[in-house]
């Protein structure tokens, strides 16, 4: 004698229906969010969705230079890297030109559409270092060899640093001028 199956309850395929409609939905409606959350995302918003989850990247400059490091802070004019070597590097933004992640993360699209917290910029960055008297190495915009140095003092548009290479003699830095800070450990 063949066995038939059992006979197929309609409540259980309504239920089952049910549940890949929903599912269905739900993908959709993901995708959806994905999408809207691609259309409205914004530089600085990508930068610090990545700086919440420190990830690993290359971030390359106008200049050419090119640091590695975990992606640690964005503000309003800079980001920060902390890098294997215990350094902290500040690149201004508006010379950022490609940041690209380390072979092992993987990245979807660009999705962050927040602006950075608070108002901090590569300036008052460079008072904190003053404060604490670290050397620093300080490189310029359109000027090829960067400068390694104690700060003096920082005014208002100006740094003043103790060059430690060659002549010590302190020079005066335009403040609008500077594109990149690193900053030896402990920091």
């Amino acid at each position: 004698m063949i066995e038939r199956p059992p006979p197929r309850d309609p409540y259980v395929e309504l239920a089952d229906d049910a549940a890949h409609e929903e599912a269905l939905r739900s993908r959709a409606e993901s995708r959806a969010r994905l999408e809207r959350a691609e259309r409205t995302a914004t530089w600085l918003g990508a930068l610090h969705d990545l700086a919440e989850r420190g990830v690993e990247v290359a971030v390359t400059a106008a200049s050419g230079r090119r640091h590695r490091g975990a992606l640690i802070g964005v503000a309003t004019d800079h980001l920060a890297l902390s890098s294997g070597e215990d350094r902290l590097v500040l690149v201004a933004l508006d010379t950022v030109r490609l940041v690209r992640p380390e072979p092992r993360q993987r990245l979807g699209s660009a999705t962050g559409d927040r602006p950075p917290p608070g108002d901090r910029t590569l300036a008052d960055a460079l008072d904190r270092h003053v404060e604490q008297r670290r050397a620093l190495t300080v490189v310029l915009r359109d000027v090829p060899e960067p400068l390694r140095g104690q700060p003096v003092a920082i005014g208002e548009d100006v740094l003043s640093l103790r060059l430690t290479l060659g002549d010590p003699a302190t020079v005066l830095l335009p403040v609008s001028a500077v594109v990149e800070v690193i900053v030896d450990a402990p920091w």
